[in-house]
């Protein structure tokens, strides 16, 4: 007891402003999940070079479909690369005004939200008790925004303060 003691009061300033940190404060997570599949349909959908080359593709020799097919491969790979990373960072950016501090958290490799869809994106708020009807309406925002195009927002809080608290 008196090691306890000699501790709280040797570190009694440290958690007075720890504590003060943490008053009027929650942490949310957000994640982001991806249906690949369902995300390239819709690139296609959208952009019309894809039909351009489709069309080509099906006019085209054996031979010719072969490297057709592969660009349209390798271009779509691309547009699916820069289209999440826009999701993200946009997802970011906004959820950020609404907070305090924010972070992007590692992803691991195998977490997935069912058999067809990813995580691209682990982000954790620190967010104002003020502030959360507006950060919650944002996430709900990009929710509807985003889902017609097979990506998914996940929020959930108040976490305790793991990723804000030293």
């Amino acid at each position: 007891m008196d090691s306890l003691k000699a501790c709280l009061e040797k570190n009694a300033a440290k958690f007075k402003k720890n504590l003060k940190y943490l008053k009027g404060k929650e942490e949310w997570g957000v994640k982001i999940y991806c249906e690949t599949e369902r995300l390239k349909e819709s690139l296609i959908r959208e952009d019309k070079k894809f039909l351009m080359i489709d069309k080509k593709i099906n006019s085209s020799t054996p031979d010719k479909v072969f490297f057709s097919t592969k660009m349209t491969d390798e271009l779509l790979k691309n547009k699916l690369d820069n289209k999440t990373i826009e999701y993200v960072q946009n997802s970011f950016e906004r959820l950020r005004e609404q907070s305090l501090e924010a972070s992007l958290n590692k992803l691991s490799p195998q977490k997935t939200n069912g058999p067809k869809s990813a995580v691209i994106s682990n982000s954790v708020f620190w967010v104002d008790k003020n502030q959360i009807n507006s950060f919650i309406n944002i996430v709900n925002i990009l929710k509807e925004k985003y889902e017609n195009n097979g990506v998914y927002l996940d929020c959930t809080g108040p976490w305790p303060p793991y990723n804000f608290c030293t």
